[in-house]
């Protein structure tokens, strides 16, 4: 699949549907001043938490956006991240960002295909030792498990498990969304959640989350041959995700298909306003 800057921006706001979905099941989250396709969450009372004062979904036309977003974070005492798409024509925006005090400090890798062209056998049957089901997001029992899994599997701290659990709230009614769980011998053992945007079509590939005991199975690579089965079934022409350049995540979606796509540069206001220049 050749990438295109259209293509790039498609798979952006698939994210962003993905994370406005999320963020209105979590207790706290106000949004700021932006377009409809930016995503701009801040929680004032966990200002560290980087994916809950994120924003996403910046366009090379948003630079005039920037700085009322970084006033609006820093009138609650909050120095945001931005993810920014890779475009010839991002200078403005990036500048604006750097002007508002931004840093970049990492890379974010995007991946997509085909879902047809991926890994996807007809059933999403994978190379995995265990079984994969849909969560019936009717259960209070079934999601809670989904949940418990999903916080052990990302290694949380014991002290925040539920308040993150709690944050999923938002997962249960999201549209176009489906969460799966994959068992081991009968026992809960791993995560993942397929997201197709209702607008687009394109099928978002969220989440995946294996327990500690778990690993080393196959099951992450199980779960992403299933949800391209799924998107391919559901008519998605395209299938992302994102992850850490160069982490396990990123290399299994690669494995089982994903292999075009790009790296997201990110960035954050370490300070408030154009720096003094240095004395000479």
């Amino acid at each position: 699949m050749v990438v295109t800057e259209e293509l790039a921006f498609r798979t952006d706001q698939a994210a962003v549907s993905w994370g406005r979905a999320w963020m209105a099941g979590v207790d706290g989250i106000e949004h700021g001043p932006a377009p409809a396709h930016v995503l701009s969450p801040c929680h004032p009372d966990r200002p560290d938490l980087d994916f809950q004062n994120r924003v996403n979904g910046l366009t090379p036309d948003d630079a005039a956006v920037v700085p009322g977003l970084v006033g609006w974070y820093a009138a609650r005492g909050v120095r945001p991240w931005f993810e920014l798409v890779p475009s010839d024509r991002s200078g403005d925006v990036l500048a604006a960002i750097t002007a508002a005090g931004g840093e970049p400090i990492g890379f974010h890798g995007v991946v997509l295909g085909r879902p047809a062209g991926a890994a996807a056998t007809p059933d999403g049957a994978g190379s995995g030792e265990g079984d994969v089901s849909i969560v019936d997001l009717s259960d209070d029992e079934a999601f809670a498990t989904y949940a418990r899994v999903r916080t052990g599997g990302h290694e949380l701290p014991a002290e925040v498990r539920a308040q993150a659990a709690a944050d999923l709230r938002g997962w249960r009614t999201a549209p176009g969304a489906t969460l799966y769980m994959a068992r081991v011998d009968g026992a809960p053992a791993a995560t993942a959640a397929l997201s197709i945007d209702p607008s687009d079509g394109v099928a978002y590939l969220a989440d995946g989350a294996t327990l500690p005991a778990f690993r080393g199975r196959g099951l992450q690579s199980l779960l992403v041959c299933r949800r391209l089965a799924d998107a391919h079934r559901a008519g998605a022409d395209v299938a992302c995700s994102q992850a850490a350049v160069g982490s396990t995540s990123h290399r299994n979606l690669q494995r089982e298909g994903l292999t075009g796509g790009f790296t997201k540069l990110v960035l954050r206001v370490v300070h408030r306003g154009p720096r003094a220049q240095p004395h000479c």
